[in-house]
């Protein structure tokens, strides 16, 4: 499971990069001119690289847990990480039915993680 951690955490730090990298100046450009800007700006090439770290883990992740595990496991921890990272660093407000819409996926994630028993095999 560190492995799948490292992972979701890699995957939302990358996303998070990405979002500071639009709020620069290549971000304001036109299609031909945001794309050199963005190459080249640290936040970009940072996000780059976690989203590679993300793939490293993931890949190694896959090597321990089923993918119908470890898939939905990256994608909703990851979803929830950069929710929470949204709201208290980029001050972005949740409605209620997001908060509850939130709160399926955590319980999801719980059950998900609960469920050892296969079906159709």
């Amino acid at each position: 499971m560190k492995y799948l951690l490292i992972a979701v955490i890699s995957n939302a730090v990358a996303t998070v990069m990405l979002k500071f990298a639009s709020g620069t100046e290549a971000a304001e450009r036109t299609v031909a001119g945001f794309l050199p800007g963005y190459l080249f700006h640290p936040y970009f090439i940072f996000g780059i690289a976690c989203f590679a770290s993300s793939m490293v883990f993931f890949t190694k992740t896959l090597t321990l847990l089923p993918l119908s595990m470890a898939y939905p496991v990256l994608s909703s921890m990851s979803y929830a990480a950069v929710v929470t990272v949204s709201v208290a660093i980029f001050h972005e407000r949740l409605s209620l039915l997001q908060v509850g819409g939130l709160l399926l996926i955590v319980a999801g994630l719980f059950i998900l993680s609960r469920g050892n028993n296969a079906i159709g095999t």
